[in-house]
């Protein structure tokens, strides 16, 4: 029985996000801190404004897709924000942005720091001179 529970609390934990991110139209998902005190979620957890918003537009748990997209949709017809800075919660979750009171970017798009074409510091163009400075002195013939 205690494994049947555990199994439910996991399974809502890896359904939501995606779920929101889908249903918000963003390409990351959010992470469960959005709602709960901490990553690992579960019930009785739920402490985030945004977390209680929904509940408190019908969200009880339990991986329940449907109730959850019925939630979101009412915190937009709401006009919720949760942090009063005059963005939607429902439009910072599509930015990638954390909607609570304090909450930061969960979404970021990073530059490669890898590769021929990377800026990382001196180090490439080091590495490429000193490399086409032994190809030079291999291809030229030895006087002797």
């Amino acid at each position: 029985m205690l494994f049947n529970l555990w199994i439910t609390i996991a399974a809502a934990s890896s359904v939501y996000p995606a779920t929101v991110a889908e249903l918000v139209g963003s390409t990351c998902e959010p992470t469960c801190t959005v709602c709960h005190e901490t990553a690992v979620g579960g019930g009785g957890t739920v402490v985030q404004d945004l977390g209680v918003a929904l509940m408190a537009r019908g969200l009880t748990g339990g991986g329940d897709t449907v109730a959850l997209e019925a939630a979101l949709t009412a915190l937009e017809d709401d006009g919720v924000d949760s942090d009063g800075d005059g963005t939607l919660d429902v439009d910072e979750l599509a930015s990638g942005s954390d909607p609570n009171p304090g909450g930061e970017a969960y979404c970021e798009v990073l530059t490669p720091t890898y590769g021929c074409l990377s800026h990382t510091g001196r180090a490439p163009l080091l590495g490429l001179a000193l490399f086409s400075l032994l190809a030079l002195r291999r291809t030229r013939p030895h006087r002797g």
